[in-house]
């Protein structure tokens, strides 16, 4: 994903459609407001890939006290 460029827009790997940074900006705050709301995160990694927005959501959930485990990259 493309990130932080004003008019730049991301692609959504697992859908395959294009969104735009306004839009990429809402989700990333809508996924820590559920972090917020969780008492646990589990990070699935199909083939072992984290990218950025996960990495910091990883960074969230330690910062806010929440446990983090993640599922096998297999």
């Amino acid at each position: 994903m493309t990130e932080g460029r004003t008019g730049c827009v991301a692609e959504d790997r697992a859908a395959g459609e294009s969104i735009t940074d306004e839009r990429k900006a809402a989700l990333d705050a809508l996924h820590l407001r559920k972090i917020d709301l969780a008492d646990r995160v589990l990070v699935v990694i199909p083939g072992g890939y984290v990218g950025e927005s996960t990495s910091r959501e990883i960074a969230y959930a330690h910062a806010a006290g929440k446990p983090v485990s993640f599922t096998d990259p297999s």
